[in-house]
């Protein structure tokens, strides 16, 4: 694979092309997406941090589904995945 080539594709084929990979699932392929290609508006939604965080901050307290997920970040687009990256270091600090 050409790790080079996929900087440049939209991440709708970065995303297809990885998932196609024995052993790459949805999660592997999000997060390769935002900290391998530094996509700020991916989000690996399954991640069961993730959805805790987003949950706690911006649901009714409890984990979100991954689904939940995606409809409570959708107003931080563009940024979805550094807007669930800052709850998460503010998750973090603030313990």
């Amino acid at each position: 694979m050409d790790l080079e080539a996929l900087k440049d594709l939209p991440d709708e084929v970065v995303h297809s092309t990885l998932t196609s990979l024995r052993g790459w699932g949805p999660w592997s392929a999000n997060y390769f997406l935002v900290r391998g290609l530094a996509r700020p508006d991916c989000v690996p939604a399954d991640d069961l941090a993730i959805r805790s965080v987003v949950g706690r901050y911006l649901g009714d307290g409890s984990r979100a589904s991954a689904g939940q997920v995606a409809q409570l970040l959708a107003p931080f687009a563009p940024y979805r995945g550094m807007a669930a990256f800052y709850l998460e270091a503010h998750e973090r600090l603030s313990r």
